[in-house]
């Protein structure tokens, strides 16, 4: 009985639904939008429970300097890169497929890193970005957030603003 409800307590919050995260007030402007992640922070964030606790980019950085460079030069190497599971042309999961056809619908260029050919980078994002899923999709640098962040954008058409300012600036 005290195994199923610890079991719960750390499993209950991995599959709450979307509505259940705390959601900052959307912006208007893509200029407002990436001023406001100054601190890369995403838009829609839910807390790991506390046994699962991520740890920070200082972390990562502390432990394994050479992985956290690589990942700073992955992210640094486009204004749009994408880490997913699977390549471009063939994603392997279905969060994956969204992200890469709401891309590839705003007909920009975009780098992408497969997560699957290299467990260390696998969870070393995870750690850098303080954000538990796969896919994760940064602009100009700035970690925007995973697939339901990119639905969301993509339908309030924040995303096309924010990509066309970055890509302009770039």
């Amino acid at each position: 009985s005290t195994f199923l409800v610890r079991l719960l307590s750390v499993l209950l919050p991995l599959v709450v639904p979307c509505e259940s995260f705390v959601r900052l007030p959307p912006t208007r402007a893509a200029a407002s939008a990436a001023a406001s992640r100054s601190t890369a922070q995403p838009r829609c964030r839910r807390s790991w429970p506390t046994a699962m606790a991520m740890p920070s980019k200082d972390t990562l950085e502390a432990r394994n300097p050479v992985l956290h460079d690589k990942i700073d030069a992955m992210v640094g190497s486009g204004v749009v890169v994408v880490f997913i599971k699977g390549t471009k042309l063939f994603p392997q999961c279905g969060f994956s497929q969204t992200v890469v056809s709401i891309l590839n619908s705003l007909q920009l260029p975009y780098e992408a890193f497969d997560v699957l050919e290299d467990d260390q980078l696998r969870g070393g994002i995870k750690e850098y970005s303080s954000w538990p899923t796969i896919p994760q999709v940064y602009v100009s640098g700035d970690f925007i957030g995973g697939c339901d962040i990119m639905i969301e954008m993509f339908n309030s058409g924040e995303l096309q603003e924010m990509i066309e300012v970055a890509v302009a600036s770039a």
